[in-house]
């Protein structure tokens, strides 16, 4: 009859074994590093022309209404710090 011990004997002998006993300690790890990451506040957004904040992130593209059949995107972009809304046309073929 085969004993925990022996199971525990073979499965250390599996290379993929030690990984996976490995993984709870570096989930909490990760766990905790996005935690700290996310309390700090960090941005992804460009800086907002009005307020400054890193936090101006494109909202919408949609082909203008009067060029877009020439390429040309309308893209909508606004601040969810100070609440500023800017639109910019994009000319997609430009090089």
């Amino acid at each position: 009859m085969i004993s925990v011990k022996d199971i525990m004997v073979i499965l250390d002998k599996i290379p993929i074994w030690k990984q996976l006993i490995g993984l709870p300690s570096r989930i909490e790890a990760l766990e905790k590093r996005v935690s700290e990451l996310e309390s700090k506040g960090i941005t992804t957004g460009d800086s907002c022309p009005k307020c400054k904040a890193k936090t101006f992130e494109l909202i919408s593209t949609a082909p203008d209404p009067l060029f877009g059949e020439m390429g040309v995107q309308k893209r909508l972009y606004k601040c969810s710090a100070c609440g500023f809304e800017e639109s910019k046309n994009v000319d997609t073929f430009a090089s």
